[in-house]
């Protein structure tokens, strides 16, 4: 068994133990020890690669790293778009290329508006009236409520104050009143003063001819005997009625 001492290998020394024949050591001196490698030299080898690698982002015309993702809004020059967010613009694109019962063309026209972009439509595009307008109307129109209410209340208080048909004057309130206000006055204390038509036999109407025996004295005589201060005195009284 022979002993092999400080075995320089890549800048690593070695130190091991190896039997050996005598026939295997012109072997040994043909062998090369570069494969192998020790536990601190694989370490460090990996730290300096750590500490200089340089890993840059992917651009346009460079290599390099890329962050996926699926949505289909970012405008990123550096994300990579994901399957998902492909499928999801070509779902999109499926929509848009359906037949136009589907969608309103941009060339149509909402009252001479095309729809290219935003349209505010106004009362005269729809043939309306402004708020202003309606509230002007309404205004106008409670006015003339008002009015017609003011007229009623007066129609209805000059019906009170007015005589019915119906009632051929006995709603009068003050009869006599509405006498003298008639200038019949005078025409009242005539017929009070007037024969009346009944008085005797023949009617008095036109001309009248009175004899003895449409007019007779009916004579009654009254006695009342009256006392005043021990003096006594007597009347008669002699009352005249037409024949019956």
């Amino acid at each position: 068994m022979s002993k092999f001492d400080n075995l320089l290998l890549g800048g690593e020394v070695i130190h091991m133990m190896v039997s050996l024949d005598i026939s295997d050591v012109q072997s040994l001196i043909d062998w090369k020890p570069s494969s192998i490698a020790t536990h601190r030299y694989v370490r460090e080898k990996i730290k300096i690669h750590e500490e200089s690698r340089d890993h840059p982002e992917a651009t346009l015309k460079e290599k390099g790293f890329v962050v996926l993702n699926s949505d289909v809004g970012s405008n990123s020059e550096s994300h990579a778009a994901t399957s998902k967010a492909v499928k999801t613009v070509h779902d999109l694109a499926n929509i848009v290329n359906k037949p136009t019962d589907k969608w309103v063309p941009s060339t149509r026209k909402i009252n001479d508006k095309a729809l290219s972009e935003d349209i505010s439509l106004n009362a005269e595009d729809v043939d309306t009236y402004r708020k202003a307008d309606i509230d002007s109307r309404i205004a106008n129109i409670k006015e003339l409520v008002d009015i017609a209410d003011k007229n009623t209340t007066t129609a209805i208080k000059k019906a009170n104050d007015n005589l019915s048909k119906i009632q051929n004057g006995a709603d009068i309130l003050d009869k006599n009143k509405f006498v003298e206000n008639l200038v019949l006055k005078k025409t009242v204390e005539l017929a009070q003063k007037a024969l009346p038509q009944s008085s005797n036999a023949q009617a008095q109407v036109g001309s009248l001819t009175i004899d003895y025996g449409d007019y007779s004295p009916n004579i009654r005589f009254n006695t009342n005997y009256v006392t005043d201060n021990e003096d006594q005195s007597y009347y008669t009284e002699i009352d005249f009625g037409a024949n019956p």
